[in-house]
């Protein structure tokens, strides 16, 4: 980490800076720029929220909360924050052993019953770092259409309760959404009251987080946004996760000023006391503690030491993300999924820090004749293991990459395609005769050709 010395000492005199030598004043308008060209881009629709030592120094919605009705995103737009629950659902945890209800060493069979044989070693600690062996019950065959229709936690449990471990408790780390599943029974289990109603006695209302909650029925909290997923030019709506499936997994709704909240009550005793708080952020196997993922300093953490959750449903994705040495917050809460989180947290963590960071590039849908995509459609080799295919559905044009789900390519001209979900673009080569024999991947550290091949042979 390097600071710029007499920068800081000019900022102290004329306006107030970042730690590391950013100027507040500039930190709202290169958000806002980078942000708006996502958002032109169709790359972004959401919220985000910058801050430092639990002042907000940006914030701002992108794209619409419902298109339909044309109404924008705010920083007041409820959102569900999917896995970023899990961060509630730990502290709730410990603050039952706090109280003596519990012990995050106890047997996780002591509050689950019937609890099956494979599960005697597993104690609650083991759920809490994702280190207890547990299939992950959202990887169960046609997870994606069950989840629609409301299930009880005890159904759900039921869907991995007799299946194997993947290993032997304690001995590696694999995330897990069963885990956290356990955890809301144990909790409604200790307190004898619903996960919803304890949420809202020991934080929620404690905090003043008065838009946050647990949103049994999905999207019925006021202000709600609703999922968006991108299809071609245009967004879809997602279907809609009953909440009985993401429970304490991934249940709550909350906004970015509430989770700012969330987030500088975890500085403070207003919850935990500091012991209690160093042991969440202490991670055991892996990079996981107590529902926060943790990350040492590295190139892809702007050399800094990380604390983080993100999340994602369908037609969501979030992230609330500290530095916690450099007391900066990071919050992003999007109602458009896929959408590249990595890259955005890497920019506007640079725009926090001062330092160099790309502009996404202005992407604009054109209308072409379908037609035209009918020479698109083929194989193209990029090497002996790896190839695209490219289909024509109905007026769209899909390219699948070997292994890959397929994606829609997004026209800016008759031959070049961009995508809504990766940074890469296509262009489609014609040979002399005029036929389209190859095509071109321009990804933003290189150029890529790959051939078309001919019907029925292999490469």
């Amino acid at each position: 980490m390097t600071k710029n010395t007499w920068l800081l000492a000019a900022c102290s005199l004329v306006i107030a800076c970042t730690s590391d030598g950013a100027p507040q004043a500039e930190v709202a308008p290169k958000a806002d720029q980078y942000l708006q060209a996502l958002g032109d881009s169709g790359m972004f629709s959401g919220t985000v929220l910058l801050a430092r030592g639990g002042k907000t120094l940006f914030v701002k919605g992108y794209g619409f909360a419902d298109s339909e009705s044309r109404v924008p995103n705010t920083a007041a737009t409820r959102f569900p924050i999917a896995s970023i629950t899990k961060t509630f659902t730990a502290t709730v945890v410990l603050q039952l052993q706090k109280r003596g209800a519990l012990a995050i060493t106890d047997p996780a069979c002591q509050y689950i019953d019937p609890c099956p044989a494979a599960w005697r070693e597993i104690t609650i600690r083991h759920l809490l770092m994702h280190t207890a062996g547990l299939p992950n019950y959202t990887g169960i065959p046609d997870f994606e259409n069950r989840n629609r229709a409301p299930m009880t936690p005890a159904e759900i449990v039921a869907l991995f309760r007799d299946l194997p471990l993947e290993f032997a408790p304690g001995t590696k780390y694999r995330y897990s959404n069963s885990g956290y599943y356990l955890l809301g029974a144990i909790i409604e289990k200790v307190s004898g009251k619903p996960y919803a109603a304890v949420l809202e006695e020991f934080i929620f209302k404690p905090l003043g987080m008065k838009d946050s909650g647990y949103d049994a029925n999905a999207g019925t909290s006021p202000r709600p946004a609703s999922g968006y997923q991108p299809d071609g030019a245009d967004n879809a709506k997602a279907p809609i996760v009953d909440a009985s499936w993401l429970y304490a997994a991934g249940g709550i709704y909350s906004t970015v000023e509430d989770l700012l909240r969330w987030e500088r009550a975890l500085t403070t005793d207003a919850l935990l006391p500091a012991q209690e708080l160093a042991a969440m952020w202490a991670a055991d196997l892996g990079e996981y503690g107590y529902g926060w993922q943790l990350l040492p300093p590295s190139p892809k953490t702007q050399n800094r030491r990380l604390v983080f959750h993100a999340g994602g449903i369908p037609g969501f994705a979030t992230d609330l993300l500290r530095y916690p040495d450099e007391r900066v917050t990071i919050i992003i809460l999007a109602n458009l999924h896929p959408v590249n989180l990595n890259d955005m947290l890497r920019a506007l963590s640079s725009i926090m820090f001062g330092e160099s960071f790309s502009m996404p590039p202005v992407r604009r849908a054109v209308r072409v004749d379908p037609d035209i995509y009918d020479e698109y459609v083929g194989r193209y080799a990029i090497n002996p293991s790896v190839a695209l295919h490219v289909t024509r559905e109905n007026d769209k044009l899909v390219v699948q990459a070997t292994g890959q789900p397929g994606d829609i390519a997004v026209p800016e001209s008759e031959v070049t395609f961009y995508s809504r979900i990766h940074p890469a673009r296509l262009t489609f080569v014609k040979d002399a005769s005029g036929k389209v024999g190859k095509l071109i991947i321009h990804d933003p550290q290189r150029d890529i050709p790959a051939t078309k091949m001919v019907p029925g042979t292999d490469f």
